[in-house]
């Protein structure tokens, strides 16, 4: 498991959000080099990252980030939704197997 921060820049707090996640990436696969490369990485988003490429109004920078992020074998994928109860449940059952005791 890895760590990796970044403190964003004055200019960089005014990106939009789909800027935001393409430095992101672009920093992690900096930092993680070695992994980026050797393995396929999935990118669970709820960003339509992909419509907005095909867009011809692109941002330079978005165009310059993806074209480093193409030397490796990314994918993005859109996050599944999650029920209401489901997040719930599991929630639950999380705190009921931390405190065993308190239930007694």
């Amino acid at each position: 498991m890895y760590y990796i921060s970044k403190v964003l820049g004055d200019l960089e707090t005014w990106y939009f959000i789909i800027e935001r996640l393409a430095l992101t990436l672009v920093t992690v696969a900096r930092k993680l080099r070695s992994y980026f490369l050797s393995h396929c990485t999935v990118v669970l988003t709820n960003h339509q990252i992909k419509f907005v490429l095909m867009k011809l109004e692109v941002s330079w920078r978005l165009v310059k980030w993806f074209i480093k992020l193409s030397e490796y074998d990314v994918c993005f994928q859109s996050r599944t939704v999650i029920n209401a109860q489901t997040l719930a449940d599991f929630i639950i059952e999380g705190i009921e197997e931390e405190n065993p005791k308190e239930k007694e």
